[in-house]
């Protein structure tokens, strides 16, 4: 594992962006160019090096890491950055912040394993281009630095398990009855989660979030993808609507500039909850196909201009409200 962090301001979003993400993840996975393509320079990190050991860490999957983490970064923040190796070990902690011009490398056989207990993440709420929106804090995060990178060939656990809602389905009776010993149910008793707050959390309405500006060329797949199809696997239905279903609702995309892609617009809701309220304007898109839009309640294409080779320009399956101007 040698990866880099740079230029963090804040934790990622995990709303609509992810899917607008995703276009940008395909695209680059089968060799597509986009606006970011330009290599980011190497972060600048001093040779200066220390061992999270040096601060009385101990890798032994019972002692609690986090002080130690806190003690080591503050350290390297003070020396104006530098290197904290993790040796072998599986070092249990709570969330940890990094540092600007720090590198965190974890050495062959570490294992950084974060802790499940849901106290040690608090919710905070912070604003995403002027949207009010809440977060727990990360296992890893970094506030307003830069020149970061992770290092190595060590492994990360961060103990998702814990976040998960579990549905009473796909659990025996037995199974359901132990993991209802803890944590708390949805109001209509088929959804488990670990705590309110991760109930509250996973409700949460998706959207309200605006994109800008972006330029993409030669996209093997969508330009635009918000599909939000609970797929079952093996079966042509989807899985039922629930508490627990996020509402996808006010996404604003504006001036997207797109040479070639296999299709420009692919939007699709729930047909028991429908995609609300969506804008895409002052784009264009050259592609093979046009756009097709599907379980959408309200969506509005204003200035935006397909040059689509096959087929219809606009496909519309149990959408409503749509205006073009």
């Amino acid at each position: 594992m040698t990866n880099h962090i740079h230029n963090t301001n804040r934790p990622h979003s995990n709303r609509i962006i992810v899917l607008l993400a995703a276009t940008f993840i395909c695209a680059a996975a089968f060799g597509a160019k986009t606006q970011f393509d330009n290599p980011l320079p190497e972060p600048q990190i001093p040779p200066y090096s220390v061992s999270i050991t040096d601060f009385d860490g101990k890798g032994d999957g019972i002692t609690d890491n986090t002080a130690s983490f806190s003690k080591a970064f503050a350290h390297l923040r003070q020396h104006g950055g530098g290197h904290l190796n993790v040796p072998a070990g599986i070092w249990l902690t709570g969330p940890i912040s990094l540092e600007s011009h720090v590198n965190l490398h974890l050495e062959e056989g570490c294992m950084l394993y974060f802790s499940d207990n849901i106290d040690d993440y608090p919710l905070f709420k912070w604003d995403v281009i002027g949207n009010s929106a809440y977060e727990c804090i990360s296992p890893i995060s970094a506030f307003d630095k830069h020149d970061i990178s992770i290092t190595g060939t060590g492994s990360i656990d961060g103990r998702g398990q814990a976040w998960r809602p579990v549905k009473k389905a796909k659990l025996t009776d037995g199974e359901w009855k132990n993991l209802c010993a803890g944590g708390v149910l949805a109001q209509d008793g088929k959804t488990w989660y670990p705590s309110e707050a991760v109930r509250d959390f996973s409700n949460e309405r998706l959207g309200s979030i605006p994109h800008d500006s972006i330029t993409m060329t030669d996209i093997v797949s969508d330009a635009i993808t918000i599909d939000f199809y609970y797929g079952i696997k093996g079966s042509t239905g989807h899985t039922e609507v629930s508490e627990s279903t996020p509402v996808l609702d006010s996404i604003t995309i504006n001036g997207v500039l797109c040479s070639g892609a296999r299709r420009a617009i692919w939007i699709n809701g729930l047909p028991e909850m429908p995609a609300k309220n969506i804008i895409v304007s002052n784009s264009t898109f050259t592609s093979d196909n046009g756009a097709k839009i599907r379980n959408v309640c309200g969506i509005t294409l204003d200035n935006v201009v397909l040059n689509h080779r096959n087929g219809r320009r606009i496909v519309l399956e149990n959408a409503t409200g749509f205006n073009e101007r």
